[in-house]
C-alpha cells in the first residue's frame, strides 16, 4: 500500500478503476508488486528464491484486490472517505483492507493444505 500510494503520487498515469477507487494508478499498482517480491525475497521466507518471488506476487494481487473490493463495497454503501486520518485516504480502515484479504487468502491455503483442522 505504502509503495503504491508513494509511486503513483509521483509517477501519475493512468487510473485502474477510477468509479472504483479514482486515485489508483498502474505505474501505483506495479510499484506495490515490485517492493513486495523485493521484500519477499530480502525476508527470504523459503530457500527457493522463485518461491518467495511468486509469495510477493501473490500477496500483493491478492492485497490489491481485496483493497478494491472493499472501496467498491464502501463505496456502494455511502462511505467512502470515511475518515481523515491520512491525507489523501479513505479512513483508518482503508489500512487494514489488504491485510484482510491477504490474511483470509493465507488461512484458506493453510486450511487447504492441511494445517488446520
Amino acid at each position: 500500500d505504502i509503495s503504491a500510494y508513494i509511486f503513483g503520487s509521483f509517477l501519475k498515469g493512468p487510473k485502474i478503476f477510477p468509479k472504483i477507487s479514482p486515485n489508483k494508478t498502474f505505474s501505483g499498482s506495479l510499484s506495490a508488486v515490485f517492493f513486495s517480491i523485493i521484500i519477499s525475497v530480502s525476508l527470504q521466507l523459503s530457500e527457493a528464491i522463485y518461491i518467495n518471488i511468486i509469495l510477493g506476487l501473490s500477496i500483493s494481487i491478492i492485497g490489491q484486490l481485496g483493497d478494491l473490493l472493499a472501496s467498491m463495497f464502501k463505496r456502494k454503501q455511502g462511505f467512502k472517505d470515511s475518515g481523515h486520518f491520512i491525507p489523501g485516504h479513505g479512513g483508518f480502515l482503508d489500512r487494514f483492507d489488504s491485510m484482510f484479504a491477504v490474511s483470509f487468502a493465507t488461512y484458506l491455503y493453510l486450511l487447504c493444505a492441511g494445517y488446520y483442522g
